[in-house]
């Protein structure tokens, strides 16, 4: 018999054998793929046994005998022929290094920058495997530039962006050295002290390495000790013997003072978040831990840290092998430490609107997705909660969260149950939520490492994600914006606040999404209902009015500007043929197609990157009254859009208030302008008069009566000559 024809006899007698068995047994073996004709030898068979089923059970043993003697039999012709018919069992210790290549083969697509394939490393297959089936198709930079090195015994120090994979680096290789060193030994059960001690800052980083470790080798006891949670559990757990204990180093100190916990087998330290540690006060508990842990040249040291203090480097030196110390930094000497997967957006906002505009942000940029708020204090956290339009999708998190809640309240955020997870920094380290789409910072923070760490809970193990920082004029006035930029080195992306358009254009999006999944029955019984409709409101309308309905917006909705978010006011675009000469020239075109209605009413003018063009922010009536002025000259587009385009940089670092608006104001001026626009109307046909852009007859002269600038009068004016 030919290999082909044993094969093929093989896979279809076992296909039948198994379809015809009245148990379900697992037989171990997978059977390959019949080709169409195999099929439909297979499927004939299936309709000759289904029509006689009396038949086949009586016969059913004698059946089962026959096909194990044909199974034999065939097995025998092929092992005459030299050959091996054997199915390949389908179990973890037959993963082989095959089934890794052939598994990272199946979707062969760009690595991440620095990433490499799991063959390039000694990980079992069976790791490897746990890894794949989690998602994972290879090591990430920092893993991979630390692997061997923690795995040939090295103490590391190492450094990385936020959301680069940083825990799995330290976790798989210890692992694998612990089954390394564990093989063909007996294994200790109750009371067994740890082989590895990793301390972290927060509990919530504490129990997401816990979980990591759970997850790549379930068969290792790993116990997680915190503060905030009873001391019995854990004691117990620590009693019981454990191979890996993480924890934080105020409750570890804790254990070992009650003897609960003892490192004296540890041979593998490790420090996660290290110079946060330092920051929330643990320096001492730490050094105690390390203290009582075997001396360094009896351990293997991993210190993680996303800065290098003193502290840091001291544990360096007094708690690691200098000679055998290997420092991986991805960050190094760049600016770049924000999370490169991320798009930073920033919006401006006054306090009194930003609830109702964060939740417009929230529905544009993530949609049903997940979303993380990070607030100040505690009291913001409850007041976005409680009344802005996302309290019905979101959870709170802060340190007055009893503990036991917080992790149901992690929980349910991570399974999905709810969109919207409001908390303070105390999630902002360590927390680590698959797919989280957009973050959002209800103020631009005071220190880079908050953005960081804040912007790193998105975009994360090479995912893209959002980050959204609310900020205020003074925010721009004072530089906070600009040197939080250079700082983390993120260039922000200008965005207005989200339109009618944005917001029924994502709903609608929504809406069309669920229609996928009504079912038919439902769709024949609203029939009758919409034939109604439409012939009452027409085709068209009716299904309007009714995705209206669905998507919550039945009355128009309150228009806000797109520079500063504030209602009411509307952003108008003017795009000239000619370079637009300055400040002045706008205010005198609006002026001319409004009049005196402008007064005090012209809250901001900026320039933007093209030199042609400028918007202005006006109050709605008076923006949708300019765009439809009839007279406008060729070449002057005026027109209210609905996203900022580019804006000049540099051009809101002016001192001052606003007073009463342009024309009317603008109290102390702008600082970065050299001055103030204020005063009323001037003589002649000027724009500005006494106190503004002064002087009588045609010109904005100074004090009056020309002169080389926007100046004179008591306004102060555009000292610094024409722009």
């Amino acid at each position: 018999m030919g290999k082909d024809a044993v094969k093929e006899k093989v896979a279809t007698t076992k296909k039948r054998t198994i379809a015809e068995k009245e148990e379900n047994e697992d037989v171990g073996t997978v059977v390959k793929k019949e080709e169409p004709e195999k099929k439909k030898r297979k499927t004939s068979k299936k309709d000759d046994t289904s029509t006689d089923k009396k038949k086949k059970s009586k016969k059913s043993k004698d059946e089962g005998k026959a096909k194990e003697d044909e199974m034999e039999v065939i097995q025998k012709e092929t092992e005459e022929e030299g050959e091996e018919t054997k199915p390949d069992e389908d179990s973890e210790g037959d993963y082989t290094w095959d089934d890794v290549a052939e598994k990272e083969k199946e979707k062969e697509e760009p690595l991440p920058e620095g990433a490499k394939p799991f063959s390039d490393f000694r990980i079992s297959p069976t790791t490897v495997k746990l890894l794949q089936d989690r998602g994972f198709k290879c090591l990430f930079a920092i893993q991979a530039q630390t692997y061997d090195h923690i795995y040939d015994g090295k103490d590391i120090i190492g450094r990385a962006r936020t959301g680069s994979g940083k825990t799995l680096s330290f976790v798989l290789p210890v692992v694998e050295k612990i089954f390394i060193d564990m093989a063909g030994k007996p294994r200790s059960t109750y009371g067994r002290p740890p082989k590895v001690v990793c301390l972290s800052p927060t509990r919530e980083l504490a129990r997401q390495i816990a979980k990591e470790f759970d997850l790549v080798a379930p068969s290792l006891k790993a116990v997680c000790v915190y503060g905030g949670a009873p001391y019995t559990p854990q004691e117990n757990a620590l009693k019981r013997g454990v191979d890996i204990v993480i924890g934080t180093p105020g409750r570890v100190i804790d254990m070992l003072d009650r003897n609960c916990l003892k490192l004296t087998d540890v041979k593998y330290v490790i420090l996660d978040e290290a110079d946060e540690m330092l920051n929330i006060g643990f320096a001492d508990a730490v050094d105690k831990i390390l203290a009582s842990a075997p001396k360094p040249d009896e351990r293997q040291t991993l210190l993680f840290s996303a800065t290098i203090p003193p502290w840091v480097q001291g544990i360096a030196q007094k708690h690691m092998r200098p000679s055998n110390l290997i420092t991986v930094d991805l960050v190094g000497n760049s600016k770049l430490k924000a999370a490169l997967t991320v798009r930073h957006l920033a919006i401006c906002c006054p306090p009194p609107v930003r609830i109702s505009t964060m939740a417009d942000v929230v529905k544009v940029y993530a949609g049903t997705g997940r979303t993380i708020v990070f607030a100040n204090t505690k009291a913001e956290v409850n007041e976005l909660a409680m009344k802005s339009s996302i309290s019905n999708v979101c959870q709170v998190l802060h340190g007055d969260i009893a503990q036991k809640q917080r992790e149901i309240t992690l929980q349910g955020f991570r399974e999905g149950r709810f969109s919207c997870l409001v908390a303070t920094d105390v999630a902002a380290r360590g927390l680590d939520i698959d797919d989280v789409d957009l973050v959002i910072q209800t103020q631009a923070p005071k220190d880079k490492e908050t953005y960081i760490h804040r912007s790193g809970r998105t975009g994360r193990a090479g995912k893209s994600g959002i980050c959204v920082t609310f900020f205020t004029r003074r925010d721009v006035r004072d530089g906070n914006l600009k040197w939080l930029e250079s700082a983390v080195g993120a260039k922000f992306e200008l965005i207005g606040t989200p339109q009618q358009p944005d917001l029924i254009r994502v709903a609608t999006d929504a809406v069309e999404e669920k229609l996928e999944h009504v079912h038919d029955e439902m769709i024949k019984a609203f029939l009758p209902s919409a034939e109604k409709l439409i012939q009452e409101k027409g085709e068209n309308e009716a299904l309007a009015a009714a995705l209206a309905v669905i998507s919550g917006y039945t009355q128009p909705l309150q228009k806000r500007s797109l520079l500063s978010s504030t209602e009411g006011y509307s952003t108008v675009l003017l795009k000239n043929s000619l370079p637009i000469r300055g400040v002045g020239w706008v205010f005198m075109i609006i002026k001319k197609f409004l009049g005196d209605e402008i007064e005090g009413q012209v809250k901001d003018i900026e320039f933007c990157q093209d030199e042609h063009c400028a918007v202005a922010e006006l109050p709605q009536a008076l923006a949708v009254k300019l765009v439809e002025s009839r007279g406008i000259p060729n070449g002057l587009e005026i027109t209210i859009p609905n996203e900022i385009p580019p804006l000049k940089e540099n051009q809101r670092a002016g001192g001052g208030g606003r007073g009463g608006g342009y024309g009317g104001g603008y109290g102390g001026g702008r600082g970065g302008r050299s001055g103030g626009y204020g005063g009323g109307r001037g003589g002649g046909r000027s724009y500005g008069g006494g106190g503004g852009y002064g002087g009588g007859g045609r010109s904005y002269g100074g004090g009056g009566r020309g002169g080389g600038g926007y100046g004179g009068g008591r306004g102060g004016g555009f000292r610094g000559g024409r722009r």
